[in-house]
């Protein structure tokens, strides 16, 4: 009933690489809405 994971370097790098980019995304929105930019850019930081 063991799992067996084929490539766990692989997935977990990618799992620290998804986190980080979504840290970085959560910094450059707030540094974004603390500015008191537009929506446009906004969702241009988002996008």
């Amino acid at each position: 009933m063991g799992t067996y994971i084929r490539e766990p370097i692989n997935g977990f790098t990618h799992l620290g690489g998804a986190i980080l980019s979504f840290v970085g995304l959560l910094a450059l929105v707030i540094k974004t809405t603390l500015t008191s930019a537009s929506a446009i850019d906004i969702t241009a930081v988002i996008i």
